[in-house]
């Protein structure tokens, strides 16, 4: 009988563990450029939403500023957690497909204004117009069996939009001692700079430099103004009101309907003496 030595050739349990170890590399190999085509996939989606974002904010920003509508009516999507609300109006929502991916584009403006620490908040929007007005872009699209979305913002302000560099502050309190909650204080010649007193009765919101008009008011309270007050750019003025609290008392009596024919006069007349 002859017999090979291991420099002949293969036994058989070394033929099964090479081709055992080469099937694992094959298939790592086919994992990792699937992986690789995954994330190529994902990057070319994102760049494509964000393109597509950014055209519709250039679209929205070469409208002039009087005539960029703001969103009065939503639309709530509910594939989102929390729900994203977009404009059910004026801006409808666009159906786009680029580079075989299906996209979805839909808009929302909205008032904002600064607070008087400079950030942005936002203003209902039957409110007067504040100079400054936020465009939403959302991208949306499916990738792998799950909904994704790219969110661009950006500002656009009226171009005669005064700069809101100084500031009125103080405290509201009731004539007969204690702070008042909730008041609101605000300027009669732009109702929309305004602000409402905290937990201490106090205010602070920022303004162009000028002379204006300001009034506290609070439901139960006669309101108070301030007329004249100017104010120059960088300053601080510090405004506190006294409100008056409305007399209060009760009121009773007896409501009925009355669904017949009530006489309220009799009237008798003669000819003869």
């Amino acid at each position: 009988m002859k017999v090979f030595s291991s420099s002949q050739g293969f036994t058989l349990t070394e033929l099964m563990v090479a081709v055992a170890l080469l099937s694992v590399g094959v298939l790592g190999f086919i994992a990792a450029f699937g992986g690789i085509g995954r994330v190529v996939q994902e990057s070319k989606s994102k760049s494509l939403a964000s393109n597509l974002a950014q055209e519709r904010v250039e679209d929205l920003k070469n409208i002039s500023y009087p005539r960029l509508l703001v969103t009065t009516s939503t639309v709530s999507d509910a594939r989102f957690s929390p729900a994203l609300e977009y404009d059910g109006g004026f801006y409808p929502k666009e159906t786009l497909r680029i580079g075989g991916i299906p996209f979805e584009r839909a808009v929302r403006i909205r008032k904002v204004q600064e607070d008087a620490g400079g950030d942005l908040e936002y203003v209902v929007w039957n409110q007067p117009d504040t100079g400054l007005k936020e465009l939403v872009i959302y991208v949306i699209w499916s990738e792998g069996g799950k909904w994704k979305k790219l969110e661009l913002r950006n500002l656009r302000d009226d171009p005669n939009r005064l700069p809101l560099d100084a500031t009125f502050s103080g405290t509201v309190t009731s004539s007969l001692g204690p702070e008042i909650v909730g008041a609101r204080v605000e300027i009669l010649e732009n109702t929309s700079w305004n602000a409402a007193t905290d937990g201490s009765g106090n205010y602070s919101f920022r303004v162009a430099a000028g002379s204006y008009t300001l009034r506290a008011s609070r439901f139960g309270y006669f309101s108070a103004t301030r007329e004249d007050l100017s104010i120059a750019n960088g300053d601080i003025s510090d405004q506190d009101f006294s409100l008056v609290p409305k007399a209060s008392g009760t009121v009773s009596g007896i409501a009925y309907l009355g669904d017949h024919l009530v006489l309220s006069q009799v009237v008798a007349s003669t000819v003869n003496a």
